[in-house]
């Protein structure tokens, strides 16, 4: 600093200085640009002496800093000699990091020369894994232990032995497969064989032992089915691959034997529960029948009505589809009788559970047999039974809305054997309706035949007197709208075709019973009280359809019938004390009188 100072002040020295006047302001600048020079001189400062002070100065700090720098010598060469012990280590340490760097980049390499044999070792170990895998399962699928051969030959069958049998098959479909192309497999076939027979027969003894026990008394045949046999469903399928004759015999033998069982069941459970049943309609009980109480019948409007007031409502054996069965011996400890179609429904009901039950069961213990096969040896005599049962009924049954309700019955079970994806009682369901349908229009045909029996007693001796509302009526009237009613239920709207037959056979039935109340009205020596019974018998037909919501045909026809009689009622009674006064007032309106003004 005083050494810059010292250079300063000598460039400021103008005496020693050849200046052009031209250059004076820019010294004048320079000096005023130092604020030491322009404040000596607004002190009035002389700057030779000033100069000269200040020179002075200047050689006293340079002695000063030779005298420093003399007396610092020693510790320069210290400093200077460090520096170059610093620079022999640094040279060491490069020497030292440029062998590192080697050694690291022969590292370096020697990493990517094991990261490849580590990736060719990992292949290795996974195509050696890869090899023992399918090693120790070709192993296992040939290799048979003398622990493999005494459990097939001595251990009793148990759910174990159904394991062992697993493995002897694997055993099997391994050499099927290998097609000989493993060597050695030619020395295990003899052995295999050996095995496969002693397991067949095993597997046989035990299932015939099995299913004999099932025709001991009181056996609960599900049950066994369900707890013991149902766990054995690989045996069957062991003899059906290896030894077919035998799984034929086991399955005919189960058939034989459950079927006689189920059989049994049945037969005893209809016999007892038919002597329940509440003789309903007889051939005494159809329209035209004569109005007679008969010993053992208290109630004949129960064939054509479905019940009310005291009596049960009929229609509730619909409504009682998932009802548990009746009991023969609870209901005769009851004292209780019932009307076929609940028996019919019981029966059935049965026959539903114990089908869907054993389906089920053969569906898993006979997996590989034809399961149409099966069903058709345990259920045919049960269902012919069912069949010749029904048929032995409809042949002595009238009772029309009976049948109905068995009609609905049958259907709502078929759509029940639909929803549990059991078609094998299709063709039993189609023959039971195509029974009752027809015995119905035979039914629907012999009461329309009936009246007709009655039309032709009627005579010119015959004599009424009585002008209420007729018993033939109040059958017909409960009738017609108890079987409406039924016909509108779902299962009669499924068959069209039959529906159609059934209401022209109604339409037949209702001209015939007008026809019969016709001339029965002729009988009235009185011609009003013959209006009036007319009046009174259609009145009454038409209550009952309307307070059931009846809207067929019967409705209109007889409405029509209705106000044709009303009209001759009312002119009639007009006559009776208006007759000059009407047969003036139709003479000049050209009105026509009527029949019954044209005789007064």
């Amino acid at each position: 600093e005083n050494h810059t100072m010292l250079n300063d002040d000598e460039n400021l020295d103008i005496t020693s200085l050849d200046y052009e006047i031209n250059d004076l302001d820019e010294v004048v600048q320079i000096f005023q640009s130092r604020e030491d020079i322009r404040e000596a001189l607004q002190k009035g400062v002389d700057l030779r002496s000033y100069a000269e002070e200040i020179e002075l100065k200047m050689n006293s700090i340079e002695a000063e800093s030779i005298r420093d720098y003399v007396d610092s010598s020693s510790r320069l060469i210290d400093l200077h000699n460090q520096i170059k012990a610093c620079d022999g280590v640094l040279t060491q340490m490069a020497a030292l990091l440029d062998g590192f760097q080697d050694d690291l980049g022969q590292v370096s390499e020697e990493i990517s020369y094991l990261s490849d044999e580590s990736t060719i070792m990992k292949i290795q170990l996974l195509n050696r894994e890869a090899l023992e895998l399918k090693l120790g399962d070709l192993l296992e699928d040939v290799i048979i232990t003398p622990e493999d051969i005494k459990n097939i030959c001595i251990e009793d069958v148990s759910e174990a032995y159904v394991h062992y049998l697993t493995t002897l098959n694997r055993h099997g479909q391994f050499i099927e497969a290998s097609g000989g192309h493993v060597k050695g497999i030619e020395d295990l076939q003899p052995i295999l064989e050996k095995l496969r027979k002693k397991a067949v027969s095993k597997a046989r003894e035990f299932l015939l032992y099995r299913i004999f026990s099932l025709r001991k008394p009181q056996t609960n045949v599900q049950i066994i089915q369900q707890t013991v046999l149902v766990k054995y469903s690989y045996l069957t399928h062991f003899l059906y691959r290896h030894a077919m004759e035998f799984a034929e015999e086991v399955m005919n033998v189960y058939v034989d034997t459950v079927s006689k069982i189920f059989f049994g069941y049945f037969r005893a459970y209809t016999t007892n529960l038919l002597k329940l049943q509440l003789e309903v309609g007889t051939k005494d009980d159809l329209l035209g029948s004569q109005d007679v109480v008969q010993k053992g019948v208290k109630k004949k409007a129960g064939v054509f009505a479905l019940g009310g007031r005291n009596a049960k409502d009929r229609t509730a054996v619909l409504y009682e589809m998932d009802m548990p069965s009746v009991i023969p011996h609870i209901a005769f400890e009851n004292k209780e009788l019932f009307s076929y179609e609940y028996l019919f429904r019981s029966m059935n009901h049965l026959l539903l559970d114990t089908v869907s039950a054993e389906v089920l069961f053969d569906q898993q213990f006979f997996a590989d047999m034809e399961q149409s096969e099966l069903f058709n040896g345990i259920f045919d005599k049960i269902i012919a039974m069912f069949n010749e049962n029904l048929e032995q009924y409809l042949v002595t049954s009238f009772d029309a809305i009976g049948i109905l309700l068995m009609i609905g019955i049958n259907y709502q079970n078929s759509l029940a054997m639909k929803r549990r994806r059991i078609p094998l009682l299709d063709s039993y369901f189609l023959k039971t309706r195509n029974s009752l349908w027809n015995r119905y229009k035979q039914v629907l045909a012999l009461n329309t035949e009936s009246i007709r029996t009655r039309i032709v007693g009627i005579n010119s001796k015959t004599v009424t007197t009585d002008f209420r509302t007729h018993y033939v009526t109040r059958r017909y009237s409960e009738f017609v709208v108890s079987a409406r009613s039924l016909q509108s239920n779902s299962a009669f709207q499924s068959f069209p075709d039959d529906l159609e037959s059934i209401n022209q056979d109604f339409n037949v039935l209702r001209i015939t019973i007008a026809e019969f109340l016709r001339k029965l009205g002729e009988t009235f020596t009185d011609h009003r009280h013959r209006v009036v019974f007319l009046i009174n018998n259609y009145d009454q037909i038409l209550l009952v359809m309307e307070e059931r919501g009846i809207t067929s045909e019967d409705v209109t026809a007889f409405r029509v019938l209705l106000q044709t009689e009303i009209k001759k009622f009312v002119e009639e009674e007009l006559l009776q004390y208006f007759g000059d006064l009407l047969k003036f007032v139709h003479k000049n309106t050209g009105a026509s009188l009527g029949p019954e003004m044209q005789g007064m």
